[in-house]
């Protein structure tokens, strides 16, 4: 590494695979938006930006540009699948707290599994 690079610690990536109890409830941007917008507020990241689309016939992606990074959603409701990125550069998260973030009992959305890498490790 360069002399003048000095670096970087406490970058975080969370790869979140959700289940989708209810093809209706998720299959629109603007509530899945709303959702991850939730979610950055539970986690106290602050939006700086917001992109969504929905796809024909079904599914939704939508993306958060955050001052500690991103989160996303990307969804399959026809196969009840779904993914949340949340990359921060804020330090790691207690994942019992980012699972209670994601958790959504309102819109039928359970957490299967989350896989925690370090991006800057090494």
């Amino acid at each position: 590494m360069p002399s003048n690079i000095k670096p970087m610690k406490g970058i975080f990536n969370y790869l979140i695979n959700i289940s989708l109890k209810d093809v209706d409830l998720v299959d629109d941007a603007q509530v899945l938006e709303n959702y991850i917008i939730e979610i950055a507020r539970e986690l106290n990241f602050s939006v700086l930006g917001k992109l969504s689309h929905k796809f024909t016939p079904i599914g939704v992606t939508s993306i958060l540009l955050l001052k500690e990074s991103h989160i996303s959603i990307h969804t399959w409701p026809e196969y009840g699948l779904g993914c949340i990125d949340v990359l921060t550069c804020s330090g790691k998260l207690e994942i019992p707290r980012l699972e209670y973030a994601v958790f959504n009992e309102n819109l039928k959305i359970e957490v299967e599994k989350i896989t925690e890498i370090e991006r800057n490790k090494g």
